[in-house]
């Protein structure tokens, strides 16, 4: 009966009997052992090879790619101590860079708080007596940077632009229109919970330009007032603290 090792034997000594093999360790046990080790290694590496790399094609395969959330949708859960009822809404147009955009309704007391970003600027808290209020409507258009690649998560930095248009209040009796127009600058940091939840929070700072009919008192204009024939500038900087919660699509 023809065997591995018999075959192997036979052949060496051909080769020695021609003069093609003097080395006698060729037809050694031992070498052969380990030549027949070898061997049976590579034909077990040649079958399972195959298996292996198809099973890591089909993983690949069965496991669903990530979904590339790219637009958020928020609130803020202090807002309405401000006085201040909306939302906000980001979009991440390409890999690190989004716009924002968010809208509110303000309702707040004269002198303390910003009306177009609802931050504190001294005096009372927000929606104080409704006969003696600032009403009307706030809309902040900015730009967002993300040090994450692909999602709206992670570390950002964002200038945006303020506005505010309403009317006063005073006693139940209008006091003339208001106009607010400012910048902000701020940083934070933002998490995707479940790939869906996003909770947010950052800090900056701001500045705010007021055009009103109606003369401030010191306490309304921090920073400095100007007049203007039948209108006065106001002006003021100061920082503020933004926390949001919303939604990943």
């Amino acid at each position: 009966m023809w065997t591995w090792s018999g075959g192997v034997a036979r052949a060496v000594r051909s080769l020695r009997a021609k003069g093609l093999m003097p080395l006698p360790i060729f037809a050694s046990p031992g070498f052969r052992r380990v030549l027949m080790s070898s061997l049976a290694l590579a034909a077990l590496a040649a079958l399972v090879a195959p298996a292996t790399a198809f099973a890591d094609e089909s993983a690949a395969k069965s496991e669903p790619a990530p979904t590339r959330r790219t637009v958020v949708m928020t609130v803020s859960p202090l807002a309405p101590i401000a006085g201040r009822w909306g939302g906000g809404v980001e979009w991440l147009v390409v890999p690190h860079h989004a716009v924002t955009a968010s809208f509110s309704y303000v309702s707040v007391t004269p002198g303390c708080c910003s009306a177009a970003t609802g931050q504190s600027g001294g005096g009372g808290g927000g929606g104080g007596s409704p006969e003696n209020l600032i009403r009307g409507t706030s809309v902040e258009l900015g730009y967002r940077y993300y040090d994450h690649p692909e999602l709206p998560k992670g570390l950002w930095f964002a200038p945006s632009l303020v506005l505010f248009h309403g009317a006063g209040s005073v006693d139940g009796t209008a006091t003339g229109e208001l106009t607010q127009v400012g910048i902000a600058v701020d940083g934070g940091v933002q998490a995707l919970l479940w790939d869906r939840v996003a909770l947010g929070a950052g800090v900056g700072f701001e500045a705010v330009y007021s055009f009103t009919k109606t003369r401030p008192t010191l306490e309304d204009a921090p920073l400095a007032m100007l007049a203007f024939g039948d209108r006065y500038l106001l002006s003021r900087v100061g920082p503020r603290l933004l926390v949001n919660v919303g939604a990943a699509f």
